[in-house]
């Protein structure tokens, strides 16, 4: 019982934080990356620790995006990253790391 409302609001928390994400990068206005780029860096949220795979799609368990299937306007592997939003492994930006 309390496990179901548990992940439903489990799943408005990340809601809420993917639309945050997401209309920071749009209201930016920075431009959309190129599909190796978007490839790239989708096959690196795969594999971090932090990749939430309870989910179907698989999504980031910071920003909630997912990570498989269509990665267009609604995916922040999409579009140029900054010091507000993109990757917020700890540490630091797995894809600055990765020269993506």
């Amino acid at each position: 019982m309390y496990g179901d409302l548990i992940r439903r609001l489990g799943d408005k928390v990340d809601m809420f934080k993917k639309a945050y994400s997401l209309a920071t990068a749009v209201v930016g206005g920075d431009r959309s990356v190129t599909d190796e780029r978007i490839k790239a860096r989708l096959e690196i949220c795969v594999t971090c620790p932090l990749s939430n795979k309870t989910y179907d799609p698989p999504r980031c368990s910071i920003c909630g995006c997912k990570l498989e299937g269509d990665s267009s306007i609604v995916n922040l592997v999409a579009y140029e990253e900054t010091a507000r939003y993109g990757c917020k492994a700890p540490g630091g930006s797995k894809w600055k790391k990765a020269g993506v």
